[in-house]
């Protein structure tokens, strides 16, 4: 079953219900209520961003275990308070709704304060989904970072000289150095360069 009426939110559509009834019914009225409500949504239409049109804010009220405690005992102001902390998926408040468009660019800022049921709960919203945007724009540029080749995890396995281990392999010049090529051990041996024979240079 269906039905509309006219109210600000959720929890003044509950008392705008018990309103239609007399006195002496309303605790019978309240019992129904709880056991037969499946939720409660409410809309504001709230002018874009752009200018050009109008979109909506929705509330959403599920009934949860704890509303429909509270509806069966008439406590209607502690429905609100029970929707900010609810934890079913869908439920939602218009201040949950407004931060969203405000956050996506939506409607503007000062549209979304002058709508919301508490604009003290609108801010505080606010701040916090702007710290989480910046510490997930954060996460996802350092992830890029680590992604990228580093040139600091190389390391260099430098020998001393002696050109035995690193040089020319098989060009000509031996397997692994200068070796037989007339420079062996960082001299000069048996080179026959300029008449200086099996000198060396060097200690």
């Amino acid at each position: 079953c269906l039905a509309t009426l006219h109210a600000n939110n959720s929890y003044q559509a509950l008392n705008r219900v018990l309103s239609f009834y007399p006195v002496e019914v309303r605790p019978t009225l309240l019992s129904d209520l709880a056991a037969a409500l499946k939720a409660v949504v409410s809309q504001r239409l709230i002018p874009t961003a752009d200018g050009k049109g109008r979109t909506p804010a929705v509330e959403v009220m599920l009934n949860t275990k704890l509303v429909a405690d509270l509806i069966e005992k008439g406590e209607f102001s502690g429905v609100k308070e029970a929707m900010d902390n609810a934890l079913a998926e869908g439920s939602q408040t218009f201040e949950q709704d407004l931060a969203r468009l405000i956050m996506e660019g939506l409607i503007r800022r000062e549209d979304g304060l002058a709508f919301a049921d508490s604009p003290t709960n609108l801010m505080w919203r606010l701040q916090n989904e702007q710290g989480r945007h910046m510490a997930k724009q954060i996460k996802v540029q350092e992830e890029a970072v680590s992604d990228e080749p580093s040139f600091t995890e190389f390391t260099l396995d430098v020998k001393p000289s002696g050109y035995r281990t690193t040089g020319f392999g098989k060009t000509g010049f031996g397997n692994t150095g200068f070796r037989n090529s007339g420079f062996d051990d960082s001299g000069f041996r048996d080179s026959k360069v300029g008449g200086f024979e099996d000198s060396r240079i060097g200690s």
